[in-house]
């Protein structure tokens, strides 16, 4: 019965393996082609006809009210926000010493 045995595995070995190549042959990927590369242009470049210069009192885009905004911290500087302690509650400083440290992270005097 030893013998009976070792074939019918061997068998089913092979059936298995048959249907697992089919599988895998049949069920394979189409690989997936990149898009044409953009063609090279070659010619020569054309400038602009009238390149004389253009004198400007400030940068193009900007305007004359960028002077100094600041954060609502006292730390932080500038000329936002209320003085220290004016509208606040007790103990929300911005992580001064006997606040709550309840201030922002990466900011000086953060305890």
């Amino acid at each position: 019965m030893k013998n009976q045995n070792d074939i019918i595995v061997i068998g089913v070995c092979a059936f298995l393996s048959i249907v697992a190549g089919l599988c895998m042959f049949f069920m394979k990927r189409e690989p997936i082609a990149p898009p044409a590369p953009t063609a090279v242009i070659t010619s020569a470049p054309t400038y602009p006809t009238n390149t004389a210069p253009v004198m400007a009192a400030s940068l193009s885009g900007g305007s004359n009210s960028g002077a100094g905004g600041g954060g609502a911290s006292p730390n932080m500087g500038g000329m936002g926000g209320p003085p220290p302690g004016v509208g606040m509650p007790p103990g929300v400083g911005a992580g001064r010493a006997g606040g709550s440290g309840r201030s922002r992270p990466g900011m000086p005097g953060m305890k």
